[in-house]
């Protein structure tokens, strides 16, 4: 299960985060998300949605990526599961 494992790196990265080399590691991997995963099935500029506590810890650097590529960032939900028991006691 190779989420789990580098899922479990996330605190160490988190902890060390002001490191001038972690801090170069978020931005690349977040570039390569994007380049790998959105831009090659994305023909145009939407707005942008993230779900999740990594997204919710990264949400600086998730807006300023997003910008950089030309989308907007428009929410992070750090835990959907809120939203959706919300949503079922009101229907």
């Amino acid at each position: 299960m190779p989420s789990r494992f580098l899922a479990s790196t996330f605190p160490f990265v988190i902890k060390h985060k002001a490191h001038s080399y972690i801090q170069e590691l978020i931005q690349n991997s977040l570039k390569k998300y994007f380049e790998i995963q959105l831009l090659p099935i994305v023909k145009e500029k939407y707005d942008l949605h993230f779900v999740g506590s990594v997204a919710n810890t990264l949400k600086d650097e998730l807006n300023a990526i997003s910008h950089q590529y030309g989308f907007s960032l428009k929410s992070i939900i750090k835990n959907p599961l809120l939203g959706l028991i919300e949503y079922h006691q009101k229907y």
